[in-house]
Order: C-alpha cells, then sequence, then structure tokens
C-alpha cells in the first residue's frame, strides 16, 4: 500500500506502532524532538513554525511544570522567542479564548468527583448527555483532568468519558 507511519514521542510506553519510530524518552515533550530533528536538518525556523513548536512544548510539559521538563525545554522556548514567539500570545490562544460550552462541560465534569482510597484517587465521568447538553465536542474535555490531578493528597487523577459518535467530533 505504500504507508508509511512516523511515530515520533517521548513517552516511555510508546507501543511503538509506527513504520519508523523515534522514541525520545529522555526529551520533554514531542515538540522537542520534532525541533532538533529540525536544527539537524537546517530547517529555517518560521514564525508559523516556532508558534506550533512552541505550542506544543507548553502544552505537552504542563506549562513547564511537569517533572520531567528539563533545561532544554526552556532553552528551546528561548530560542522560539527569539524566532518571533509570542508566548502572551500563545497562553491566551490556548488557556483563556475558550468557548463557554468547554466551561460547561467542566462543570459538569466537576460535579461527578469521586475520591476513593483515602483520598489517593480522584475520578470523574462525563457521558454522552454532558456533550449534548453543553454543545461540547470530544476534545472540549482537554485539561479537566487537570484539575483534579491538583487536588491536595491526589496521587491519580481519571477522567472516564463516554466517547461520541463521529459527526460530533467535528
Amino acid at each position: 500500500d505504500g504507508l508509511h507511519i512516523l511515530n515520533i514521542d517521548h513517552h516511555h510506553d510508546n507501543t511503538r506502532f509506527g513504520t519508523v519510530n523515534l522514541v525520545v524518552p529522555g526529551a520533554s515533550c514531542t515538540a522537542e524532538i520534532v525541533w532538533n530533528i529540525g536544527k539537524q536538518l537546517g530547517v529555517e525556523v518560521t514564525p508559523r513554525i516556532a508558534d506550533a513548536l512552541y505550542t506544543g512544548l507548553v502544552t505537552d510539559t504542563g506549562k513547564f511544570m511537569y517533572e520531567n521538563t528539563t533545561p532544554e525545554a526552556h532553552r528551546m522556548a528561548a530560542e522560539l522567542i527569539d524566532a518571533g514567539v509570542d508566548p502572551h500570545e500563545v497562553y491566551r490562544r490556548l488557556y483563556e479564548d475558550l468557548p463557554f460550552r468547554r466551561l460547561l462541560l467542566l462543570q459538569r465534569a466537576l460535579a461527578s468527583v469521586e475520591r476513593h482510597d483515602n483520598g489517593a484517587i480522584t475520578i470523574a465521568h462525563l457521558v454522552k448527555d454532558d456533550y449534548e447538553q453543553t454543545g461540547a465536542q470530544e476534545n472540549d474535555s482537554e485539561g479537566v483532568v487537570d484539575h483534579m490531578r491538583a487536588v491536595e493528597g491526589t496521587a491519580v487523577a481519571v477522567l472516564v468519558r463516554e466517547l461520541l459518535s463521529d459527526e460530533r467530533n467535528g
């Protein structure tokens, strides 16, 4: 069939599903791996490329909060800012310009929160009805689990979602 899949990832548990797999567990994020490939190939980092890489860097490092965030990630951020990225604009676009339906979906998820094992496990759920009544799409649940992870004593945060049919994932 001639189809090849390039699988680039930083997660150690990646299943290596690609025809070609580049898995670098020591990287802070997948964008860092792509950035390094671009540097090795001498790719000119245009403002559009810099914006995409910075967006990946910020989201995949949890806004530079996750423990796997390395000094290399911060050097990458500095180079991307030098290449024209506006960090405030990226932050605003990612975290402040959210559709109201996402807030309504978050409200429903938080209303379902349960704590187990003396608070070590925090679980919430969303069902199809939650999406339908808020007008939300499946990807609108991005970030919900971060709210639960932030709760004192939580070691594991879980969001259980009922998947929507394909026509709602537009």
